[in-house]
């Protein structure tokens, strides 16, 4: 890991709870996913967008209560860690700089000509 981006993703649970139990992760409960009970449209999208990005996201929206940050959070304690350069708004690659936001392209810049 390069000394400009850093990992994010899941990272070591502080405690472990069985499958289907919430644990503490970051000072957060965080439920499995497997344990959320309906939102199936909701689960679908969020799992068709993990498996092929390019979909272009999910809109998540609903009532107050309906396990909308619950079902991210659960989500993303399944992927895997990436890394991402560090302050990037948009969690670009370090290794792809043909891919970069106009942020990174200007700090890439800066660092060159130092």
């Amino acid at each position: 890991m390069s000394p400009s981006s850093e990992k994010t993703g899941s990272h070591q649970p502080e405690t472990m709870g069985s499958a289907s139990q919430p644990r503490i992760h970051a000072g957060r409960i965080v439920f499995p996913f497997c344990a959320i009970v309906g939102q199936e449209q909701l689960k679908e999208s969020l799992l068709l967008n993990a498996i092929n990005p390019a979909t272009g996201g999910v809109l998540i929206r609903g009532e107050k209560g309906t396990a909308k940050s619950t079902a991210v959070r659960a989500l993303a304690d399944l992927l895997p860690e990436i890394e991402v350069v560090l302050g990037c708004p948009f969690s670009c690659k370090p290794d792809r700089p043909e891919e970069t936001c106009d942020f990174c392209s200007s700090s890439s810049r800066q660092l060159n000509m130092m």
